[in-house]
């Protein structure tokens, strides 16, 4: 999709899913790198922290 485009993701199933995502120009995959790190902690993610992180990459997140 387009730099800049809405955008989302769900899964309708019932099981887990797992995507792969190709981006171009390199570099995006910090953000994802750096949300795993927050996932990974013992206690739910604290949002405002993957918030931060997604708006150090241009990166909005609107309501449901």
């Amino acid at each position: 999709m387009p730099k800049n485009s809405m955008h989302t993701f769900k899964n309708i199933g019932n099981k887990s899913s797992r995507k792969l995502i190709t981006i171009a120009p390199s570099g995006f995959e910090t953000f994802f790198s750096r949300c795993e790190a927050e996932f990974q902690k013992a206690n739910p993610p604290n949002v405002q922290v993957i918030l931060q992180i997604g708006a150090e990459h241009g990166i909005h997140f609107l309501p449901p």
